[in-house]
């Protein structure tokens, strides 16, 4: 099961790459991030493994992350490992940018195939993305909102 959203942002692909490709910047417009230990504070290189905490279904869910793919500013993929019930399973999150007329497209696609979710929940999941409309606002919305307002020109 695959998730897919995108936004065109108005700023270069630089700016966007280091809010996307930087798991510390990521906090600032992703709620479910809690927090990042890594040794570093810049966008990530490829190989690199350090771990985060996510807040989902109001628990907090310790996530191993390894960097499957780095090709700044383009594209950058991660790979989530999640310990849950005694079993690992994992997840993939992919981050495409690319430039366009007016501004950047970015394009999230999450991968579930490797968590086991049950088929009745995985078949609401979709109908929810497909045809749901969200009662909070959407990550790639403030994704937006934190890169266009941080791109603003000095006066």
């Amino acid at each position: 099961m695959q998730i897919r959203e995108s936004i065109c942002i108005h700023a270069d692909a630089s700016t966007v790459w280091r809010f996307v490709a930087d798991p510390e910047l990521q906090r600032l417009w992703n709620p479910k991030v809690v927090s990042v230990q890594r040794h570093q504070s810049q966008p990530v290189t490829f190989g690199e493994q350090f771990a985060m905490v996510y807040r989902m279904s109001g628990k907090e869910r310790p996530t191993q992350v390894q960097v499957q793919k780095c090709e700044p500013p383009n594209r950058v993929v991660f790979q989530h490992r999640i310990a849950s019930n005694g079993q690992e399973q994992t997840a993939q999150e992919t981050y495409e940018i690319s430039t366009g007329r007016d501004g950047v497209e970015v394009v999230q696609t999450i991968d579930l195939s490797g968590v086991k979710i049950a088929w009745p929940l995985r078949a609401l999941i979709w109908f929810i993305t497909r045809f749901g409309k969200s009662v909070e606002q959407p990550y790639l919305e403030r994704l937006k909102q934190v890169v266009e307002q941080r791109n603003v020109p000095a006066a």
